[in-house]
């Protein structure tokens, strides 16, 4: 038996990974522009105890907004389930970069959904952030 380093298994497990828009796609089935992991703000009591929020993967489509269930591991984030889906075009967003974070703020309100959130900077933030504005832009 050949004894493989652990730089070599590093490496292979990184090659064979999919990219987060590339496992949204997977369990969506449909093509995605965009994928982030969004930590949902805490509800409730938690919220005012400053506890941690629901980490989501937000999956942007065409024509819809994905919430996928996330599940955090060693090797990244595991992309789960369909929670939500809303239209890109109702949505009205705020988005508040700040030194270690992105702050959002996204509201459908002819569905009645607010959701808080914060992500990580980086360019798929970015790229997730100039979808969602230009879908505000179209409608006008």
């Amino acid at each position: 038996m050949k004894h493989v380093t652990r730089p070599r298994v590093a490496a292979a497990l990184q090659r064979s990974r999919l990219s987060l828009a590339e496992a949204a796609q997977a369990r969506i089935g449909r093509p995605v522009h965009a994928a982030i992991v969004l930590e949902l703000g805490p509800r409730g009591p938690a919220g005012l105890l400053g506890g941690r929020g629901e980490p989501v993967v937000m999956a942007i489509t065409d024509l819809d907004v994905y919430l996928l269930d996330c599940r955090r591991t060693t090797l990244g984030p595991r992309v789960g389930g369909v929670v939500d889906h809303l239209p890109r075009m109702g949505l009205v967003s705020h988005w508040q970069h700040r030194r270690l974070d992105i702050k959002a703020e996204l509201s459908w309100p002819e569905s009645h959904v607010y959701l808080t959130a914060r992500a990580r900077p980086g360019e798929q933030t970015d790229r997730a952030i100039g979808l969602l504005m230009s879908s505000e832009l179209e409608r006008g």
